[in-house]
């Protein structure tokens, strides 16, 4: 049987072993988002706005980590925060830590 994964919390699940991951992901939709990529679709930009929506999407995410970063102590989870905070710069093409 072949089924979906998904990353979920930082943890890889699938609708056989959580059954109301369509549930939580559905609340997570953004129709805005939806709605702009349809509209570059039919005005051929659709790559230009997903980079966009994406760019900005990474910063936003980007910005929280290193305002977590920022307020633990705990180094393990310093470790992990600059992790991440160096991986969507790379993404992003910013500066790392």
């Amino acid at each position: 049987m072949v089924y979906e994964s998904y990353l979920f919390s930082g943890h890889w699940v699938n609708r056989k072993s959580h059954p109301q991951i369509e549930h939580i992901l559905s609340q997570k939709k953004n129709t805005k988002t939806d709605q702009q990529l349809e509209a570059a679709a039919v005005n051929n930009k659709f790559d230009e706005t997903f980079v966009q929506i994406i760019q900005s999407s990474l910063t936003t995410y980007r910005t929280a980590v290193k305002k977590a970063f920022d307020t633990t102590k705990n180094k393990t989870e310093k470790q992990f925060l600059a992790s991440s905070y160096n991986g969507t710069g790379i993404l992003i093409n910013e500066k790392l830590l």
